[in-house]
């Protein structure tokens, strides 16, 4: 179950479902990606909550936590963010 601090508001939910909705001819793992940066731009920059914000719209948890992790690293060219020491993750830009 989700940490109730990770849960995000109900108008983010609604706009990451129009998101997915738009994304909807992607594959999944392209998908991720579009989601995680959008959640990421909006503020919740942490594992637990952007994996409570996907949650929210039934995305596969163990499949964000994947390609979250995955993508992150210093090196633009081949990562998608990055995450500091105290675990907050920011877009490359």
């Amino acid at each position: 179950m989700t940490n109730p601090d990770h849960r995000p508001d109900d108008a983010f939910v609604a706009s990451l479902r129009a998101l997915q909705e738009a994304c909807v001819y992607c594959n999944k793992h392209d998908q991720a990606i579009v989601l995680i940066h959008a959640c990421i731009d909006a503020g919740y920059d942490t594992h637990g909550r952007i994996l409570g914000a996907l949650h929210a719209i039934d995305w596969n948890p163990r499949h964000a936590a994947i390609v979250l992790t995955k993508s992150a690293g210093g090196n633009p060219a081949i990562h998608r963010w990055q995450r500091d020491e105290h675990g907050i993750y920011r877009n490359h830009p």
